[in-house]
């Protein structure tokens, strides 16, 4: 059941708002000077990458304050598309142990909401891969590490906003494929469906397909 996103608005005054909230993130960004240090963080990754994210960051939290917060962020998502850095960051934020602490101090929890909010928006928009990668990842920390720092609440929430972008026939058809991408195990088996049953890809189905849902998983776990 493909979901229908669009809205009913006119796309010309859509646009207009993302422009002009993209003109507003810059302005504010140019006048602000970053307040985390970079000096010691991620050598492959570009100062000048550390420092946008930490000036967006900043941005972002303020979104609340605006009523056009929806537009600023699509406008920031919108910045960052062009850049494969950006895109390594907020893998990295997600993804390696002790980094958001280190590099965004008291705010490391905006920054990895902010990091899921992009891999979703670009899951949204086609491009699943970078998302897929992330629950990967985190997977293997979860099935190896002590879990600390939210990393199981990233995980749930990223597996939620992934399931929340394929149709009810991408979910049933290759459902196998998801839970092994997923890197499921016994110990993870808790927060994968904890991510799944909040999608609404999966509360719709029909009561059929939720049952073969339920015992295609336990199949799963019992030859885990």
């Amino acid at each position: 059941m493909p979901k229908d996103n669009q809205q009913s608005r006119n796309p010309d005054s859509g646009m207009a708002k993302a422009q002009s909230a993209a003109t507003k993130i810059k302005n504010e960004n140019n006048n602000k000077p970053s307040t985390y240090s970079v000096a010691n963080q991620n050598k492959s990754t570009p100062v000048t990458t550390l420092q946008t994210a930490s000036a967006d960051l900043k941005t972002y939290i303020e979104f609340s304050q605006h009523a056009d917060r929806s537009e600023r962020k699509k406008a920031l998502f919108g910045q960052w598309d062009s850049s494969t850095d950006m895109l390594q960051l907020q893998n990295t934020i997600l993804t390696q142990k002790g980094f958001a602490q280190e590099m965004f101090k008291g705010e490391q929890a905006q920054a990895r909401l902010l990091a899921i909010e992009y891999l979703s928006y670009l899951a949204q928009n086609g491009q699943r891969d970078p998302i897929e990668k992330a629950i990967g990842q985190l997977s293997e920390r979860l099935n190896q590490e002590e879990w600390v720092q939210g990393i199981e609440h990233d995980y749930v929430d990223l597996l939620f906003k992934y399931t929340e972008t394929l149709t009810q026939e991408e979910l049933m058809g290759d459902f196998e494929q998801i839970v092994e991408k997923s890197g499921y195990s016994k110990k993870t088996h808790d927060l994968f469906t904890t991510g799944l049953s909040l999608s609404e890809t999966v509360l719709l189905l029909p009561d059929d397909k939720m049952v073969e849902l339920r015992n295609r998983l336990n199949l799963i776990k019992e030859q885990s």
